[in-house]
């Protein structure tokens, strides 16, 4: 038999069973919506990585040999690893001419395709063939480099 009392403690612990069902939801909820937060605010794109990564380039004296050839061969391979990751290409073991064409049937306008095969031509000179340019065009490579990443950025959005 039932009682009055018996009734209301039945309900109670249903209430109390419910409140914390839907607490345990609500933090839940919440800790995932922070994670995923925190994750877009700590990983940065790999804009951001490239950019990055072509600031320190700046810090290189561009009257000197040694330093031309690491600015070249770090400029490479920051345009071909950012290539890699921001549209899957396998960038790293392509020639410049191949990259270019890989680009087009990818469906990178022809333009930036282009823009991204002669600065990356200019790059394969200077480590391979040691011809190096003056510190005004190795500067105007980096800007170009700059360039490639942000209008990359503008079609991705």
């Amino acid at each position: 038999q039932i009682t009055r009392s018996d009734h209301g403690s039945t309900v109670s612990y249903r209430m109390v069973f419910g409140i914390v069902i839907i607490s345990l939801f609500i933090s839940a909820v919440i800790l995932y919506l922070r994670r995923n937060k925190l994750a877009e605010i700590e990983e940065p794109g790999s804009e951001d990585k490239a950019r990055s990564q072509l600031a320190e380039l700046h810090s290189l004296k561009l009257d000197e040999v040694a330093d031309l050839q690491k600015f070249y061969s770090t400029l490479s391979r920051v345009i071909r690893l950012y290539l890699s990751n921001r549209f899957n290409l396998d960038a790293l073991t392509y020639t410049s001419s191949e990259l270019n064409t890989s680009m087009r049937e990818r469906g990178i306008e022809r333009w930036q395709a282009r823009l991204v095969g002669e600065l990356l031509k200019r790059c394969d000179l200077a480590i391979y063939a040691h011809i190096y340019p003056d510190p005004d065009s190795a500067n105007f490579d980096l800007t170009l480099a700059y360039e490639i990443i942000e209008f990359a950025r503008v079609r991705q959005r």
